[in-house]
């Protein structure tokens, strides 16, 4: 299996699929119980794993706010600070852009940095129009190293 990892061919280590009657063992460095399950939900367990995609109503949550209440009608991307032509963008105006899927996995910022915070973690297909044409667009400079993002959900 090891040897597979290496080779970088994960569809080959499915050929090592469970047989009748085995079971998959739980680790024994369990997490200690979520004492905020309200503000941290959803956190990965190695041994759930059906895939390595995580179902979106299987995905980690953590809400530091409220949940944002957002009216699509009149929300805003506004693109300012150091750009030569500042931008307001419609959430259609986004949609009407050019549409990019990027599988990857995120992580919690967060993640093992308490003892019951250890599965804020997941892999997923995401998709949007890409940030880079927006900000090149609205001429961001050579200068122009850091991208803030405040917001409802931030």
């Amino acid at each position: 299996m090891a040897g597979l990892a290496l080779l970088r061919a994960p569809r080959l280590a499915e050929a090592f699929s469970a047989q009748p009657g085995e079971e998959v063992l739980p680790w024994l460095d369990q997490p200690a119980p979520n004492p905020v399950p309200d503000v941290v939900g959803n956190q990965l367990r190695w041994e759930d794993l059906d895939s390595w995609l995580t179902a979106n109503n299987q995905f980690f949550t953590v809400a530091h706010y409220d949940k944002p209440v957002l009216d699509a009608a009149t929300w805003r991307l506004m693109i300012g600070g150091l750009v030569q032509q500042p931008l307001t963008l419609a959430l259609d105006d986004l949609k009407a852009r050019p549409r990019q899927e990027v599988t990857f996995t995120l992580e919690c910022s967060g993640n093992t940095g308490c003892r019951f915070l250890t599965g804020a973690v997941g892999n997923a297909t995401w998709a949007g129009t890409p940030l880079a044409p927006v900000l090149a667009e609205a001429g961001l400079p050579d200068q122009g190293i850091e991208v803030v993002s405040f917001g409802s959900d931030v």
